[in-house]
């Protein structure tokens, strides 16, 4: 990437805690000097929050770019990128939580997210925030569509029929299937949309209405899960994406230098998939972690930096080394991917 070039539980059981740990997403612990750090602290800064002395990052919901669970004074925080900006999802409830020790990532997921467990607690991600996860009441969804949709359709038929289950248990497995949607208070309008993609009758628009189409994918899918676990059958656990671009080690010195000379251009921050200054910062702490993880050196991480700010040419960089027009163009288009969903 160059100058204005961007390369392409009495209540019903959530997923169990048997299930494969590789359904559990990875904690990453930052060290010093790391891309992370580096992208931790400036967000801090620009928050207003407290610098974070301890850093770790895990892909909570699974979009392929890690949310930041940041150690410090007052506790920890979960600094997630949205569509347009950094916020805190912690819900304030991590006061007391100073280290990894105080915090775990189950198994279990609601609306595409892993239930936490801190400070005694399980805590759970709804309407964009971590809250109790006992005080989340279910939603009261109309089933009057649902019911009979689920009873005639063939996936749901097929599920039971490769399970070697009669017929005449997939009213119960519909309401299973609807006890679940209804404990992640799932809205309305998106059970609505499920009720389609039962019928057949799935529109284009359903695809991307309000950027919702990931929770439904996940809804249907945690879903689908629980109630196939609670009745032992086999099946798959929800499996993180992960983030291969942030892999907390630390990186050559001018990585710092490199991003914030990255942020600071305003064809970064303009392009149509970033589109603001936090997004700006997600991107290049993201291109850094992956030239880093591919062996980028400082002088490597200098004359990129000077590809981004117009100080230096394409041809002054391929005179030096061709290799890191290639390196950067590569983690641009890596991390252009990877960015969240706007």
């Amino acid at each position: 990437m160059r100058a204005g070039r961007i390369i392409l539980a009495a209540m019903v059981v959530l997923t169990p805690a048997a299930a494969r740990s590789e359904g559990v997403s990875e904690i990453v612990a930052a060290e010093a000097g790391s891309p992370e750090f580096a992208v931790a602290g400036r967000i801090a800064a620009t928050m207003g929050l407290p610098v974070p002395t301890a850093l770790s990052t895990a892909d909570l919901d699974n979009d392929g770019f890690p949310e930041f669970i940041a150690f410090g004074d007052g506790g920890a925080r979960i600094l997630r990128l949205g569509a347009d900006a950094w916020a805190d999802i912690s819900g304030g409830l991590l006061a007391g939580v100073t280290g990894l020790d105080d915090i775990a990532i189950t198994p279990a997921r609601f609306n595409g997210s892993p239930i936490l467990e801190a400070g005694g607690r399980d805590l759970a991600f709804l309407d964009g925030v971590y809250r109790p996860l006992a005080e989340i009441a279910p939603a009261a969804l109309d089933a009057t569509a649902f019911t009979p949709a689920c009873e005639k359709s063939d996936t749901i038929g097929f599920v039971l029929e490769e399970n070697d289950t009669p017929a005449a248990e997939i009213p119960a497995f519909c309401g299973c299937l609807l006890d679940q949607w209804r404990l992640r208070a799932a809205p309305q309008t998106l059970f609505d949309v499920y009720v389609r993609e039962l019928t057949g009758e799935f529109r284009e628009e359903d695809r991307d209405e309000r950027g919702e189409f990931d929770t439904l994918v996940a809804l249907t899918d945690e879903a689908l899960y629980a109630c196939k676990t609670q009745r032992g059958w086999a099946a798959e656990a929800p499996y993180p994406y992960g983030s291969p671009m942030f892999t907390g080690k630390p990186a050559p010195p001018d990585v710092e230098a490199y991003i914030d000379t990255c942020r600071a251009q305003e064809w970064v921050s303009g392009y149509r998939k970033i589109a603001s200054s936090d997004r700006a910062l997600g991107f290049c702490g993201c291109t850094a972690g992956h030239l880093a993880l591919n062996g980028m050196s400082a002088d490597g991480f200098a004359m990129v930096a000077g590809l981004y700010s117009g100080e230096l040419s394409e041809n002054d960089v391929a005179e030096r080394d061709p290799s890191a027009i290639r390196a950067s163009d590569e983690a641009s288009e890596a991390c252009i991917q990877a960015m969240p969903y706007r």
